[in-house]
């Protein structure tokens, strides 16, 4: 992994290096650069796992300074309304051992090229017509 530097924020997500995930977030990040000037520091990191997610930005945490120019985010999967609270509420926890990576409103990031306007109708259709059979 290149080592982290003080002049970027390091944002650490589910993905191997170089990954889909990460690429959707670097496109992300750029198309806000116009918007919110900072974002030109940060970095994607992807990082395999959630768990490994996780224990990168513990660690990264103890080894920087300032703590927050290092964070992670992670897909929803399968969390509980109160699991994504506690998770959101200790990212920026000052505490690095409390740190948890930001849960993410959906499933997965892949989920946020879908356009709703499509997909809820197709399905629901589709299930639908499963059922008349």
């Amino acid at each position: 992994m290149t080592p982290l530097r003080a002049e970027e924020i390091t944002l650490f997500c589910e993905d191997k290096a170089g990954g889909r995930s990460q690429k959707i977030l670097d496109a992300a990040v750029s198309a806000l650069h116009g918007v919110l000037p900072f974002t030109a520091a940060v970095r994607t990191v992807g990082v395999l796992s959630k768990n490994d997610v996780v224990v990168r930005a513990k660690f990264a945490r103890t080894q920087t300074r300032p703590r927050l120019r290092v964070l992670a985010v992670r897909d929803r999967d399968f969390l509980t309304h109160p699991l994504v609270a506690d998770a959101r509420g200790r990212t920026f926890d000052d505490d690095p051992q409390r740190v948890m990576a930001w849960p993410l409103p959906r499933h997965s990031i892949e989920s946020y090229l879908l356009d709703d306007d499509l997909l809820v109708p197709t399905v629901t259709d589709t299930v639908c017509a499963g059922f008349a059979r």
